[in-house]
C-alpha cells in the first residue's frame, strides 16, 4: 500500500495536480503554453542514471514536429526556486531522455515565482550551456486566454465541416 501512495506522491499535490492536468488534457495543455508542434501523446517520464539511479521529470510528453519528426517536452514544475539546483536536475533530464528515446528535448521550467527572479541559464562547461523556457503562472493574462479559448470553441462549433 505505502508503494501505490509514493506512486500518487500525496506529499506533493501540487505535481500531481500538474501531472493530471497534463495527462486527461494533455493536447490543451500543450495548446495554453503554445508549446511548437501537435500534441501526440505522453513519454514515459521516468529514465535511469548512470549511477543506477532514476531520474524523473513531471511532465514528458512527444510532439509531432513539421516532415512527422518528433520532438520531447520535458516540463518541471517548481514553486519555491529556479536556480542552479533545479537547472542542474533539468538538464540531467534533458540528457537522459535523448539519450533514452534518440529524439530531441525541448526543457520547460513552469512556477509561480516571477520570471526575473528565476535563472535562465546554466554553464555547464566553457561550451555547454544549458538554456529553458521558463514559463510563469504570474505573466499568463488570463482574460485573454479565455477569449482565446471561448473564440477556436465558437469556431469549430459554427465552422462547416
Amino acid at each position: 500500500m505505502k508503494k501505490e501512495l509514493e506512486n500518487y506522491r500525496i506529499d506533493k499535490p501540487r505535481d500531481y495536480l500538474h501531472k493530471r492536468l497534463f495527462l486527461n488534457n494533455g493536447p490543451l495543455m500543450h495548446e495554453l503554453f503554445n508549446f511548437p508542434g501537435e500534441y501526440d501523446g505522453p513519454c514515459p517520464n521516468s529514465n535511469l542514471d548512470g549511477d543506477g539511479s532514476i531520474s524523473e521529470v513531471d511532465i514528458s510528453y512527444l510532439v509531432r514536429l513539421d516532415g512527422n519528426q518528433k520532438l520531447i517536452i520535458n516540463v518541471e514544475d517548481e514553486t519555491s526556486n529556479v536556480g542552479e539546483e533545479t537547472l542542474r536536475k533539468s538538464n540531467k533530464y534533458k540528457i537522459n531522455h535523448q539519450y533514452a528515446y534518440k529524439c530531441p528535448v525541448y526543457s520547460v521550467i513552469t512556477t509561480s515565482l516571477p520570471s526575473h527572479r528565476c535563472l535562465k541559464e546554466l554553464k555547464i562547461s566553457p561550451t555547454d550551456i544549458f538554456r529553458h523556457e521558463i514559463i510563469s503562472y504570474l505573466d499568463f493574462d488570463g482574460e485573454k486566454i479565455l477569449n482565446s479559448l471561448k473564440s477556436k470553441l465558437k469556431t469549430r462549433i459554427f465552422s462547416p465541416s
